[in-house]
């Protein structure tokens, strides 16, 4: 089926013709509003916080009609200083102190409106500095130092300052100083109270000031020491030294001097003087003053004695050659002023080792002295006139002391396990050519408590250990050397063990031993040691005679005989036989039906 669509308009001519009315109805509304009021007002401005340089204005504004915004341009002096201000306040900078301002701020909305409102204001007069402090310091009997810290100001204005003391102006136009503020006060009168005023002023002539009081000290001196030196017969120097306060100037001090009551000096500035054209042997009273000029002063006196005629010279010396450990010395008698004494001090490489000798005595032996050492000596008199007197000084040198002479040898020998002879070279010692006698001390280094002395060189040491090892000691000693407190000495060690202990047989004794001179008809320089028995059946082992091993012998049925010995051994026998070296013992160790024994003998010389 086939359809026909016919287009219908969706608005009537009725329907347009309301709809332009509704729009003309809009138009019209529009047109009245734009007629409303768009006004703005400012209704006051003010200068607040008015300062020497600076103030703030604030004004309050009002408008009319919505949607409306203002902004504002500030006039100051017919000048625009700012446009287009939002805000209703604005800080103005950078005035000049003290002047009449003038202005105005014009409104403006943004539908073109604006309204103008004016203002005046001044500025306030430069300001006063701000306070401050100030001090009294460094304060004496004479002085003190008057310090303040600058003061600060708004406008950063220069500052000068004047100094008032009690009233009166001490000082004016004192420039700033950046290191520090100070003014020294000089003249003070001791106790006296002093006020001070100190006064800023700007180069705008604002002031402050800053007052303070204080007490001079009442003396800037604390001690005056006086001393006299170099006293002869005619002239003596003193010396003085003063001490002060701290910040007292030493320089403004001066000093007058007195002698005997009479002023010699015044006003000087040094601090020694030389007294001269004195009386000999007199007292003297000097008095110095130091003082200030404002009155202040201290005095000081001291009291001396010239001196008198001295000693006359006088000469020491040495009696004789300078021993090891002292000297004798001696020295002429110097001669002195009648009424006056005197006595000696006795020097020793410059140190006094004696005092107060008496006038009258001539000489002294120095003790305690060290050998092979170089000495000074010199002496001085003293009177009690105040004088003294060196004599001349002399150098000595001490001698060494004499040493023991010869080498110190120990040997052992006999060596029996329960006892050994020690036997030992000689040594000597000479003093003024004389031969002095040594003693021989012998210990035994494990057995403490025993100790020998003799003047022979040979010693039995007995009770003994066998097979024990003994550190035997020689010590030879001189108690007469011919000096005080020196006993020479000289010392050898040595370290024995003694032999088993062998017992003695039970039948076979030695009954003989003798050493045959050397030009005997009969066995010559030989030793032969004679048995009680037969010994064919016993094995020797040992032949020991004297000093000496005799490894070489014959055996016979009832005796051994040494082979001849030697020139140096015979002698040395011979020599000290009966003497100071023990040399006629001797022992035999044998071997008996698988036994040991040994038999101790002595043995004799025999001249035939």
């Amino acid at each position: 089926m086939k359809k026909n669509l016919t287009f219908t308009p969706s608005l009537s001519i009725q329907s347009f013709i309301f709809l332009f009315f509704i729009a003309l109805s809009s138009l019209t509304s529009c047109s009245e509003e734009e007629q409303e009021d768009r006004s703005i007002s400012i209704n006051s401005i003010d200068a607040e916080n008015i300062q020497f340089n600076s103030t703030t204005l604030k004004w309050y504004s009002s408008i009319s009609g919505e949607k409306t915004t203002t902004v504002f341009d500030i006039y100051l002096n017919d000048k625009l200083i700012k446009k287009g201000y939002e805000k209703n306040s604005f800080e103005l900078y950078n005035l000049t102190p003290n002047t009449q301002y003038s202005g105005k701020i014009i409104g403006r909305t943004n539908f073109d409106t604006n309204v103008e409102k004016i203002f005046s204001f001044t500025t306030a007069d430069y300001p006063d500095p701000l306070s401050f402090n100030v001090l009294a310091t460094k304060i004496t009997s004479e002085s003190a130092v008057i310090t303040w810290k600058t003061p600060k100001t708004l406008d950063q204005a220069t500052l000068t300052y004047s100094i008032y003391v009690n009233g009166e102006v001490k000082k004016e136009n004192i420039a700033e100083n950046t290191a520090g503020n100070f003014y020294k006060i000089t003249d003070l009168v001791p106790y006296k109270e002093y006020i001070i005023r100190v006064i800023a002023t700007t180069d705008k002539n604002k002031q402050t000031f800053k007052e303070i009081s204080f007490n001079a000290f009442a003396t800037s001196f604390q001690e005056l020491t006086l001393t006299s030196k170099n006293i002869t017969q005619t002239a003596a120097n003193i010396d003085w030294n003063v001490s002060t306060v701290d910040y007292l100037d030493a320089n403004i001090i001066t000093y007058d001097i007195y002698l005997n009551g009479t002023l010699l000096i015044e006003n000087t500035t040094e601090t020694t003087h030389l007294l001269q054209n004195l009386t000999p042997n007199k007292y003297y009273t000097a008095k110095v003053i130091a003082k200030l000029k404002n009155g202040d002063s201290i005095p000081k006196k001291i009291e001396f004695k010239t001196l008198g005629t001295p000693p006359s010279d006088f000469t020491v010396s040495l009696k004789g050659e300078a021993q090891p450990n002292w000297t004798e010395t001696q020295w002429t008698l110097p001669t002195v002023a009648d009424d006056v004494s005197f006595k000696y001090n006795l020097y020793l490489n410059d140190e006094i080792i004696e005092h107060d000798i008496l006038s009258f005595v001539d000489n002294r032996t120095l003790t305690d002295l060290k050998e092979a050492t170089l000495y000074t000596l010199k002496l001085v008199a003293i009177a009690n006139n105040g004088t003294e007197t060196f004599s001349n000084t002399i150098t000595f040198k001490t001698i060494t002391y004499p040493k023991i002479n010869g080498d110190l040898i120990l040997n052992f020998s006999n060596n029996l396990g329960t006892s050994v002879i020690a036997y030992w070279t000689p040594v000597s010692y000479t003093h003024n050519n004389e031969n002095k006698r040594v003693y021989y001390n012998i210990s035994i280094k494990e057995l403490n408590n025993y100790d020998d002395s003799t003047t022979k060189l040979s010693r039995y040491l007995n009770n003994l250990k066998p097979n024990t090892s003994y550190t035997v000691r020689i010590k030879a000693t001189v108690t007469d050397s011919g000096f005080n407190n020196y006993i020479p000495s000289k010392t050898i060690e040595k370290t024995v063990t003694t032999a088993q202990d062998y017992p003695l047989h039970p039948t076979i004794k030695i009954t003989e031993a003798i050493l045959y001179a050397k030009n005997s008809r009969y066995f010559p320089g030989q030793i032969r040691v004679k048995f009680s028995e037969k010994i064919s059946d016993i094995d020797v082992e040992t032949f020991f005679a004297s000093t000496m091993f005799m490894n070489n012998f014959q055996t016979y049925s009832s005796s051994i005989l040494s082979n001849k010995l030697s020139n140096s051994k015979y002698d040395y026998i011979v020599n000290n036989f009966g003497g100071n070296v023990i040399v006629n013992q001797g022992y035999v160790v044998f071997n008996d039906a698988g036994k040991t024994y040994r038999i101790p003998y002595s043995f004799h010389i025999v001249f035939i």
